[in-house]
């Protein structure tokens, strides 16, 4: 009897040891994947969130430059649209505007070339 009992527990603990195995991969591979989704989802959270707070205020400034509070005026708001529309060509255009002017002599500063 006691030889039976040794003869069921032998399987029993490897078919244990087996399983608890398989349940330690299977929870590796799920870990890491599930705790990655979570972090994925909370980046693209706060990614939106800043895209967003940044819009906000941009907004806000915009608002508050068409309405008169600000103390840009128009033109330097319309310059900041076209900025913003066009970030690689605006500093060589702010450049060429800068020689224009200067040959014109509208320009305080003196050009260098």
């Amino acid at each position: 009897d006691a030889n039976a009992h040794a003869v069921i527990d032998r399987p029993s603990a490897l078919n244990s040891r087996i399983f608890r195995m398989a349940a330690d991969a299977r929870a590796s591979r799920r870990g890491p994947w599930r705790k990655s989704r979570v972090a994925n989802a909370h980046a693209m959270f706060d990614r939106s969130c800043g895209v967003n707070s940044v819009m906000r205020a941009m907004a806000s400034e915009a608002i508050a430059s068409i309405s008169g509070r600000c103390r840009n005026g128009r033109a330097a708001h319309a310059h900041a649209r076209f900025d913003r529309f066009y970030p690689r060509n605006s500093g060589s255009l702010g450049m060429a505007a800068e020689a224009i002017a200067s040959r014109r002599g509208w320009c305080s500063m003196p050009s260098l070339a």
